[in-house]
């Protein structure tokens, strides 16, 4: 199962329109059922084409984790693929992949998310084996220890073997040293290795329970006969007490935080990060637009200063990585081979800077949005796309509509605002920085 690096879903989807298509937003038609025993279900009718996307999002992820057993999420995403004594492992992925069907999963700090694409004729299928598993998994000591030597692969292949993943990890662990937002989503080694299977069997009794999930349809199917079959097959489940994540947010002294590591690469890079408050925050968009106005597009003042002009950097980048608690805005720069790091960083800095001082010109903001909107219209076309974004409203807000009130932020945002969040968060000992340099280079 592949992990999602970018961001949330809801950070793709929060991206909205631009002035010049003012207002727009998908029009969808969502029946929302709760069943007796919690289980959450929105269901989204669209004959465009013959296949449904059928998404379970647990509300369960790495930040439900203690010290000791990280990794614990992203392990169990995989023994969900065990299977039952009706669908043994390797049926569960036949009786799927032998339908045409995509197959897939990713944990996340705040979720754990499965989803199947299928042809629409195979809905009251993946019902039926989605809701044996949730029931029925089989969890053995020989499946432990066989996904846990497939994740200690994964973390060799995308950490250990990743110097950029270093860097993004040790920047994590220095901002949030008490939080479980300091440690990966894999989780360490040495964690992984002392997993038991007890652990696993309650970390499924206390998590994967319908009142933990929601089951979004999205695609060609009839509502009646899908409500049916939701009804036979999960109405069965029993329910149960849910265990709450009650987290207080990281709490550090005011100051720069800095650190400089090295590895064999060629060049230095450059990691940046400011605290930001969570979602859930009225600047939360801002945000995320003064991200990508300032940092994220090719035609954005980054861009344009460090890599076409002075061609100190190959690329820069931001993102506002928007979360249920508080993180980080990230900006991050990779060097041309024999350009240094504190050169580069001041560059930004003063970006920054300038931002803070005269608002961002209308015309980048315009481009902006027009970017996001293409994207946003191109997920509105696919029913996992669809899905995604409604699932997440209803997920963080209990309100699958809500994410197009997002939209409508993005709508009426202006310049002066984006100037207001960057004065607010964008400050030196608000922030954290780690450095990566070649090994041995000289001072």
């Amino acid at each position: 199962m592949q992990a999602l690096l970018v961001g949330t879903l809801l950070a793709l989807v929060s991206f909205g329109a631009g002035c010049s298509h003012a207002h727009w937003r998908p029009d969808y038609k969502v029946h929302r059922e709760k069943l007796p025993n919690g289980l959450t279900v929105l269901y989204v009718e669209d004959h465009t084409a013959p296949v449904v996307s059928y998404t379970t999002w647990f509300k369960v992820g790495s930040a439900w984790e203690k010290p000791g057993s990280t990794g614990i999420a992203h392990l169990f995403e995989h023994m969900m693929f065990k299977g039952t004594s009706r669908y043994p492992a390797r049926k569960f992925f036949e009786a799927l992949e032998s339908k045409g069907a995509l197959v897939n999963a990713y944990t996340q700090r705040d979720s754990t998310v499965y989803y199947e694409v299928i042809a629409a004729k195979y809905l009251e299928t993946v019902i039926d084996m989605e809701s044996d598993r949730l029931a029925n998994l089989l969890l053995t000591q020989a499946d432990l220890d066989s996904e846990r030597q497939v994740v200690k692969e994964e973390r060799r292949l995308r950490v250990d073997s990743n110097f950029g993943a270093q860097q993004m990890e040790s920047l994590e662990k220095l901002a949030f040293p008490t939080h479980p937002y300091g440690w990966p989503v894999i989780g360490y080694q040495e964690d992984l290795d002392r997993l038991s299977l007890k652990e696993c069997e309650d970390f499924f009794r206390d998590y994967y329970q319908p009142g933990n999930a929601i089951v979004t349809i999205a695609g060609d199917f009839d509502y009646e006969r899908a409500r049916e079959w939701m009804t036979k097959y999960y109405g069965k489940l029993a329910g149960h007490p849910v265990r709450e994540l009650a987290l207080r947010d990281e709490k550090t002294a005011p100051g720069e935080k800095r650190l400089t590591i090295e590895r064999p690469v060629e060049a230095e890079s450059l990691l940046i990060g400011y605290y930001i408050p969570s979602m859930y925050s009225e600047d939360a968009e801002r945000l995320s637009m003064l991200a990508w106005a300032l940092f994220g597009m090719n035609s954005s003042r980054s861009n344009v200063e460090l890599v076409r002009k002075k061609q100190l950097a190959l690329g820069v980048g931001a993102e506002a990585t928007l979360e249920r608690y508080p993180s980080l805005f990230l900006v991050s720069a990779e060097l041309k081979t024999g350009q240094r790091a504190g050169a580069v960083e001041e560059e930004i800095y003063k970006l920054i800077e300038e931002a803070k001082e005269k608002p961002l010109g209308e015309d980048e903001l315009e481009r902006v949005k027009n970017g996001l909107l293409y994207s946003t219209i191109n997920e509105s076309k696919s029913s996992a796309g669809v899905a995604g974004w409604l699932t997440s409203g209803e997920f963080y807000w209990n309100d699958h509509q809500r994410i197009f009130e997002k939209l409508d932020k993005y709508y009426a945002m202006k310049p002066e605002e984006l100037r207001q969040v960057a004065r607010k968060y964008l400050n030196k000992e608000n922030r954290v920085v780690v450095v990566m340099k070649p090994q041995g280079e000289k001072p």
